[in-house]
């Protein structure tokens, strides 16, 4: 959930409304105050907004005292806080007047609070809320303040001194979040309005800096929804970077893979497409975990979290009896033995680091020449038009940020 204060002013009436609408009830109720009521009426029209633009009847909130206490913003602390008892007494009168529900940790709830509130939360918004957002025609996506985040190791924002570094992360998040809001993108014919912004994690800028694209749903869209994708009204395609981390690895390390494939391992009684995945998962725990026996037990959560075993056995892609992850690992330490010594060494997160930076070159070439790329993981979708200038960017981005791209290999989706 993003909290914000600032709405444009063609949201002004709207909160407004709501507003006059939201007093009679207050003062039945004996709510807070006028100023802090605004702040967070302010902060659920925004979120009202963003749901209505990208065609969500489910939001996410959150619904932790200590969540509104101290608001961060590109590594600031915020003067002006939003009442967490407002905000979710705003939240009340919503679920009690206008029908919205409430569901809490998987429960749901029809009007008001659990005392044993969580992060966890979503509401679900009726017509008669959206409907107020219809007679903005031109309505877009509220831009996103907070573009970069620092997280500490238990994942709350935290502070950052403005360093050359910081002020040009934020400078290409703003450039692209506006030519994103000024272009028309959409999947399976519905338009969806896409923001970006980066994240680090454990109190640093060498961990993470993955970039988050908020709405839209692309990032996470399956591969035959995402071949949907047009943006203004062109067809679009997808390349990717092969083996991103593998690749990386070994260009760190000056080893060439020369056209090595790090998941190409055979597992009896599965069909090579789920050997792939299986492979990919197993990889994935390598590198980011800090021993074997942790690495075997993220793959085995990875596999049941990603893998619908009883659809695949049906199938007939999967053997009755699961092989033991203890194997895969074993399998993917065989096949890659020049990257023996990277395994389990929680490479990952520094390895997000290096492939954001080069998302963000790639995205600011095209940024700056007004064209619009949509990051998604290891890959980029853009007008068809542009496919080999793309192509070349990646590369290029690569190489700058790597000092090497000899395994660098970049393939359409």
């Amino acid at each position: 959930m993003i909290i914000s204060t600032r709405i444009s002013k063609k949201l002004i009436p709207i909160r407004d409304d709501l507003l006059v609408q939201y007093q009679s009830y207050a003062d039945i109720k004996g709510r807070s105050s006028i100023d802090k009521t605004l702040l967070a009426m302010n902060c659920v029209v925004h979120l009202l907004n963003r749901a209505h633009c990208s065609s969500y009847n489910d939001i996410n909130i959150v619904l932790k005292r200590e969540f509104f206490s101290s608001i961060v913003i590109n590594g600031r602390k915020q003067r002006k806080r939003v009442s967490y008892s407002s905000f979710r007494d705003i939240i009340d009168w919503l679920c009690d007047e206008h029908g919205c529900n409430l569901t809490i940790g998987g429960g749901k709830v029809e009007a008001s609070f659990s005392t044993n509130l969580r992060s966890n939360s979503v509401l679900h918004l009726t017509d008669q809320v959206l409907s107020l957002f219809i007679p903005l025609i031109d309505n877009k996506y509220e831009k996103v303040e907070n573009v970069l985040k620092v997280k500490d190791s238990n994942k709350k924002l935290i502070t950052f001194p403005t360093t050359h570094k910081t002020d040009f992360i934020v400078a290409s998040m703003d450039n692209y979040n506006e030519l994103a809001n000024n272009s028309v993108v959409t999947i399976d014919g519905e338009r969806k309005f896409l923001q970006v912004s980066r994240v680090f994690n454990n109190s640093t800028f060498n961990n993470g800096g993955r970039i988050y694209t908020e709405g839209g749903d692309i990032q996470c869209a399956k591969v035959e929804l995402a071949k949907t994708v047009c943006i203004n009204g062109k067809i679009t395609s997808e390349l990717d970077f092969k083996s991103l981390h593998p690749s990386l690895l070994a260009d760190l390390k000056g080893i060439a893979m020369d056209g090595h494939d790090p998941y190409m391992i055979d597992l009896e009684g599965y069909t090579a497409e789920v050997c792939r995945v299986m492979a990919k998962l197993g990889v994935m725990c390598a590198i980011n975990c800090k021993s074997k026996a942790g690495a075997i037990s993220a793959l085995t959560k990875a596999i049941n979290k990603n893998l619908g075993w009883k659809e695949l056995l049906n199938l007939g892609d999967v053997p009755d009896i699961k092989i033991p992850s203890s194997k895969v690992i074993n399998q993917l330490i065989k096949h890659n033995p020049q990257l023996g010594d990277q395994w389990f060494k929680s490479r990952g997160i520094e390895l997000q680091v290096v492939d954001s930076d080069i998302a963000m070159y790639v995205l600011n070439h095209f940024t700056d020449k007004g064209i619009l790329l949509i990051p998604k993981h290891d890959s980029f979708i853009f007008d068809s038009d542009h496919i080999e200038e793309v192509g070349l960017v990646m590369k290029q981005s690569y190489l700058k940020v790597v000092g090497s791209a000899m395994n660098c290999r970049v393939e359409e989706k």
